[in-house]
């Protein structure tokens, strides 16, 4: 896959470069980045998800991220790529706001040599587990529709207080919104890794962070990609710090953190 037309996710599935997900128009770009946070906002909520989704997970973990806001800045540096050009000077903005217990809405900003190019809008458990997904490439006259979680069937929380020990595997299914059957498995499984303080990846980020050691399989138990999420234990979040596919490695690089 590669770096202009793919997304790459981790967090849980974690960032976008740019990404096709359906063909069938959901609403105007122009009128999302009109107004993105409203439209993160309203359309990314809780509510715009299956309700059994949410239980699933409130069940589990209903304690509450600490932060309003973070912002991370971020420098995608490619480490290996089947593409024999060499990539654009990315940049990416990551927005986490708290939405209310372990929900956080995500906002992904992709620039190119400094000109804008793709907006991924995410509700997700703790940035973590995507529940509902809409990539916006900026150029096109209309956004795809999103893909939501349609099915949680295996789910365990996050270790976010203290460390975590072991493994854990989440299955699930995530389809386009208006599919209504025939759904694929999805799983993701990660072990608990070193545990060791957040400053190291950005000297702003208060406490201990824990790593994650991840890889996602499809429904024929073919692992598909490879990812690192460091736990911010003091935040309650997990973000992306490399993943690795058939096509490509990429390591994020934090370069700046602003924390509301």
């Amino acid at each position: 896959m590669s770096a202009p037309n793919a997304r790459v996710h981790a967090r849980a599935l974690a960032l976008a470069l740019c990404a096709s997900q359906g063909a069938i128009a959901a609403d105007h770009v122009k009128d999302i980045v009109a107004d993105k946070w409203r439209y993160l906002k309203d359309s990314f909520s809780t509510a715009a998800i299956s309700k059994s989704v949410v239980e699933v997970i409130t069940k589990a973990d209903s304690g509450n991220v600490n932060f309003h806001k973070l912002v991370f800045t971020e420098v995608p540096h490619f480490t290996k790529s089947t593409s024999s050009a060499v990539p654009p000077d990315y940049r990416v903005t990551l927005t986490y706001v708290s939405i209310g217990g372990p929900f956080v809405g995500v906002l992904d900003e992709l620039f190119a040599n400094g000109f804008p190019t793709t907006q991924v809008y995410s509700l997700t458990y703790r940035s973590i587990l995507f529940l509902d997904t809409q990539s916006v490439t900026l150029s096109a006259q209309d956004a795809p529709q999103s893909f939501p979680m349609k099915n949680l069937k295996v789910f365990s929380p996050v270790a976010v207080a203290i460390a975590g020990s072991g493994d854990f595997e989440w299955r699930f299914q995530v389809a386009p919104h208006v599919q209504l059957m025939n759904f694929k498995d999805t799983y993701f499984h990660c072990n608990y890794g070193t545990v060791y303080p957040a400053s190291k990846i950005n000297g702003k980020l208060q406490g201990d962070a824990q790593d994650l050691d991840c890889e996602q399989r499809n429904d024929n138990n073919v692992v598909t990609n490879h990812s690192t999420v460091s736990i911010l234990q003091y935040y309650g979040i997990g973000i992306t710090r490399t993943k690795m596919t058939t096509s490509s490695t990429i390591e994020f690089n934090v370069e700046g953190v602003q924390i509301d």
